[in-house]
């Protein structure tokens, strides 16, 4: 090996020292430019050392096609660099009409051997360093205009900034820009005068040093690159993203500490989740991103409450389009998540002293409470005037949801806080709120449904929870709201995931709604419907155990049939108008 072929082989290795810093400095927000312009040397460089210790002509043209690589795209990428640098917009036609001329020509070049297009001919000199000396073609001189467009436009971004945008790095566009010229002169001279050695492999090692030089300052200039390290180093901010039918895409792990329930979701399925703040938060995405153009953010406040009624948190939720392509596409959405818990709780104390701040608290809840007793009764009267029966079905399944939450809590299997089981009880007599909606034809209906018919019954479960938001959306007991409104949605899913509205299976179902189908299904086996005699209690029991793990939950079926005989003396205390029940079940 001769000792140019030595320095050349070292030239290449250097450069590719470049690319690999490069490489792993790419994860800090770098531009790719800077890689691709970094790779695109080394392959050059690695040609011309393989062109310089060829033994043949083949090898020779093989090291010369390698090494033609810098000479045709580095050119592109420089001036492509320049034009992102000078704030200029390259129109995207032009863009992809240049490169695809260098994509050809390249390929010229490539078949020089087969075709006489970029090359007439090509002699082998074993004595040359460089070993070819070439007679160009037509597509030479292609390339030549070219390359003349690419300087010339690249002269014209750097004039351009230096001149207009201030914010520009000139001392950045002049490096690269030298080199490019530097190279095509040295480039003209070495081919003029004959000279046998390539100098141009060194000069794309310096290029390539630049770019390493260049890096440590790149983060400096570019603001953006600064403001997303300072937004991911905070623990207030938290980023979620979905796709266009808003299954879940990614999350971070602040986003995770606002709402755990993301870890439970798989990726590219619908987020299923408890968190009455998150259910709200969807809903709301789902109803203003169709609206969105790549352009438009939306934001929105929520308040936090799901674990702790006493424990607020306030965020802001800022909605964007995440886009791709030269069209634009709309991909999904990213949604930032602000935690400003902090400023709301500051202002609070500003307007508020410590002992007018707890008698309102201690006032505002009783009126609450007070407010919420009430709304319950209104609504649950509401249900039962659809029928001339005055308790029925709403109260015996209320009282039915009292003895088994009693059961569930001494079993331990659940270990859930007494507010949780408060609230069953108490959103127990709204589980059938959205029967409101169901025309009397159907809802009084002596024989069997037909399907369409079963169809609008089947609404009332997802009208519920709507009606159950709205009517309870002032009251500050989120928790109870988040409750009701699950018994409401889901109280007729089924854990094999064959129920409706939303088909969800096992313990997605939310853990309320479970313990008020087992209630709700119990009391319809052994009550008369217009449309049927009630059951025995040997049947209705035995049916249920059929369906455990099927139908219902099978832990909580398991409690719910050793409460076998308290169940029969709780319904035998029923008399008069609540021991029959006339309304329509769907169960």
């Amino acid at each position: 090996m001769q000792i140019y072929s030595i320095v050349l082989l070292a030239v290449a290795f250097l450069s590719s020292c470049c690319t690999a810093y490069l490489l792993f400095n790419a994860n800090k927000g770098l531009d790719p430019l800077y890689v691709l312009a970094s790779f695109v040397i080394t392959v050059s460089n690695v040609g011309y050392f393989l062109m310089a210790d060829a033994e043949t002509e083949a090898a020779a043209i093989t090291g010369n096609s390698i090494a033609y690589i810098g000479g045709i795209f580095l050119p592109l990428i420089l001036m492509t660099m320049l034009a992102s640098f000078s704030g200029s917009k390259i129109p995207n036609w032009f863009q992809i009409t240049i490169t695809m001329i260098n994509i050809v020509v390249y390929a010229f070049i490539l078949l020089s051997y087969r075709f006489n297009i970029y090359y007439v001919d090509s002699v082998f000199d074993p004595t040359s360093s460089t070993r070819l000396v070439h007679i160009p073609g037509y597509g030479y001189y292609i390339r030549l205009i070219v390359l003349a467009v690419e300087v010339f436009l690249s002269i014209f971004f750097t004039v351009l900034a230096i001149t207009g945008k201030k914010t520009a790095s000139w001392k950045t566009m002049w490096t690269f820009l030298l080199f490019m010229l530097l190279t095509i002169v040295v480039y003209s001279v070495t081919n003029i005068f004959h000279i046998s050695h390539t100098v141009i492999a060194f000069l794309y090692l310096a290029c390539g040093v630049a770019l390493v030089f260049r890096t440590s300052r790149y983060q400096l200039y570019d603001i953006s690159v600064n403001v997303q390290k300072r937004m991911t180093a905070e623990d207030s901010k938290a980023f979620v993203t979905v796709d266009r039918k808003f299954n879940l895409a990614g999350y971070n792990s602040s986003a995770a500490v606002f709402f755990p329930d993301l870890n439970n979701c798989r990726i590219d399925s619908p987020i299923v989740t408890n968190s009455f703040a998150l259910n709200e938060i969807l809903r709301w995405i789902r109803k203003v991103g169709p609206k969105m153009d790549i352009s438009s953010i939306n934001n929105k406040e929520f308040v936090i409450n799901d674990s702790n009624m006493l424990d607020n948190k306030h965020i802001n939720c800022t909605l964007t389009v995440l886009s791709f392509g030269l069209r634009k596409r709309i991909l999904g959405y990213l949604l930032e998540i602000n935690d400003e818990t902090e400023q709301v709780n500051y202002i609070n104390e500003l307007n508020y002293t410590g002992v007018r701040l707890k008698k309102e608290a201690d006032r505002q809840t009783k009126r609450a409470e007070n407010l919420q007793g009430s709304i319950i009764l209104g609504m649950a009267a509401m249900i039962e005037s659809r029928d001339n029966s005055t308790g029925g079905h709403i109260n015996r399944t209320s009282a039915c949801v009292q003895l088994f939450v009693e059961k569930i809590k001494k079993s331990g299997q659940f270990p859930m806080n007494d507010i949780f089981w408060t609230n069953i009880i108490n959103a127990a007599p709204l589980h059938d709120l959205g029967k409101i909606a169901v025309d009397d034809r159907i809802l009084r209906k002596k024989e069997k449904l037909e399907p369409e018919e079963y169809e609008q019954m089947k609404r009332h479960a997802a009208v519920g929870a709507e009606i159950v938001q709205q009517v309870l959306a002032d009251v500050d007991d989120k928790e109870f709201v988040r409750v009701a409104s699950n018994v409401a949605h889901y109280h007729h899913e089924k854990y094999n995931g064959k129920g409706y509205p939303d088909g969800l299976k096992g313990e997605r179902i939310p853990l309320e709604a479970r313990v008020m189908a087992l209630a709700d299904v119990f009391d319809a086996l052994i009550s008369r419907r217009y449309y049927k005699e009630q059951m025995s209690y040997d049947d209705a029991f035995e049916l249920i155990r059929k369906d455990l793990g099927s139908h219902f939950d099978p832990v909580l079926g398991k409690i719910f049939l050793g409460m076998r005989e308290d169940l029969i003396y709780l319904y035998s205390s029923f008399s008069g108008e609540d021991a029959p029940d006339v309304l329509r079940s769907d169960s």
